[in-house]
C-alpha cells in the first residue's frame, strides 16, 4: 500500500530522532501525549511543526503537577499513616517503640525497627512524587523530669533521622529532628501500656509536584 506524503514524513522524522524517541507513540494526531515512564512525573507532548501544509508530532518533555496526593503505604501494627486532606502533598507517619524497639530510657532504634523503618520509607519513595523534605518529631513517656524527657525525645528523633539519612532515594532532601518530651500523649501515662504508646516518634514527608 502507498503512504500518503504526510505519512512518508512522519516516518522520516522518526528515525531522524534518537532511539526510541518513537517508541510507544499513539497516532492521536495534534496534541497527542504519551507517558515517559512509570513513576517519572514528566509526559510527552507533542509540538506541530508545518512542512508543506503537513504537521510533524516532535516530542517535547515538560514537567507536570500531579492532579492526585501523594500515595501513602497503609497503616500497620505500630505504624499509624494519613494523608491530610488539607496537605494532600504531606504523608504523616508515626512509629510506636513497637516498630522502633526503643528500651526505656533509650534513644536506640532496634535493627528490627531500622529494618522497619527503611521498609516503611522505601515504599513511601516508590509510590510517590518527588521528595523535598522531611520532619522527625520524637516523644517520651512522663516519667522522669521534663528537661530530661525533652532531652530523650530529641535524641529518639535524631536516631530515626539517622536511619533515613542512609536510605537509597531520600537524596537532597532536607531532614529536620527535633523532640517534644512528654507533649501530644497519646497514650495514659499512668499506665505501662500508655507510656509504651508514648514512646514513639512522628514522621511527616513533604513531596513537591502535587496539589
Amino acid at each position: 500500500m502507498r503512504r500518503g506524503a504526510a505519512g512518508v514524513a512522519a516516518v522520516a522524522a522518526c528515525l531522524a530522532l534518537a532511539a526510541g524517541a518513537c517508541g510507544g507513540r499513539t497516532a492521536a494526531g495534534d496534541g497527542a501525549t504519551e507517558t515517559a515512564g512509570e513513576g517519572s512525573g514528566r509526559v510527552s507532548g507533542a509540538t506541530g511543526v508545518g512542512t508543506g501544509g503537513s504537521s510533524l508530532a516532535i516530542a517535547t518533555s515538560v514537567p507536570v503537577r500531579i492532579n492526585t496526593p501523594v500515595s501513602a503505604p497503609p497503616s500497620g501494627p505500630g505504624v499509624s499513616v494519613t494523608v491530610p486532606p488539607e496537605k494532600p502533598c504531606t504523608i504523616e507517619a508515626s512509629f510506636s517503640n513497637e516498630v522502633l524497639g526503643f528500651a526505656y530510657d533509650s534513644a536506640v532504634v532496634s535493627p528490627d525497627g531500622e529494618a522497619r523503618l527503611r521498609a516503611f520509607v522505601a515504599e513511601v519513595l516508590r509510590n510517590s512524587v518527588r521528595l523535598e523534605r522531611v520532619e522527625l518529631v520524637g516523644f517520651a513517656s512522663s516519667e522522669g523530669a521534663d528537661d530530661y524527657n525533652l532531652a530523650l525525645s530529641r535524641q529518639r528523633a535524631l536516631s530515626a533521622k539517622v536511619v533515613l539519612s542512609s536510605i537509597d532515594g531520600i537524596g537532597s532532601a532536607s531532614l529536620d529532628a527535633s523532640g517534644r518530651g512528654e507533649d501530644k500523649a497519646i497514650g495514659d501515662n499512668s499506665i505501662e501500656a500508655g507510656r509504651e504508646r508514648n514512646r514513639r516518634v512522628e514522621v511527616s514527608f513533604h513531596f513537591s509536584g502535587c496539589k
